[in-house]
């Protein structure tokens, strides 16, 4: 009896889906700010998620990447006050002073905009 082997892109599709789940429950456990602020760095890298995008160049653009923090941060100022802080609309982002929001928010982005060059690194190993 012949031994089917393994397609090597299910086996790449089934580690990848098992990363996902580890870095979706590794995600619960951040702190409200960072969970809150998550969201939106997400919303923006899914914008930027597309062929040809400056995100996967070799060396992104710095004023670019820096362009992009400054819109998350300008955008989640503005939705903090407009939902009021009291509302329990991230409580603390709103106390959070400018520079360590900024910080926050650059290192969710870079991370995040890492993870996305990497999955797009293995995925293209697929369909070579």
């Amino acid at each position: 009896m012949a031994v089917k082997k393994a397609d090597p892109r299910e086996e790449i599709l089934g580690q990848e889906r098992v990363m996902q789940q580890d870095m979706r429950r590794l995600r619960a456990n951040y702190p409200e700010n960072a969970a809150y602020i998550q969201c939106y760095v997400e919303d923006a890298c899914d914008r930027m998620d597309y062929e040809g995008s400056r995100m996967y160049d070799e060396h992104p653009d710095k004023y670019m990447m820096r362009k992009v923090c400054d819109s998350i941060h300008s955008q989640i100022r503005r939705d903090s006050g407009r939902m009021g802080v009291e509302s329990g609309f991230c409580r603390r982002c709103g106390n959070l002073p400018d520079e360590a929001l900024q910080d926050l928010i650059e290192v969710l982005f870079f991370n995040e905009v890492y993870r996305r060059r990497c999955r797009r690194r293995r995925c293209r190993r697929l369909y070579r």
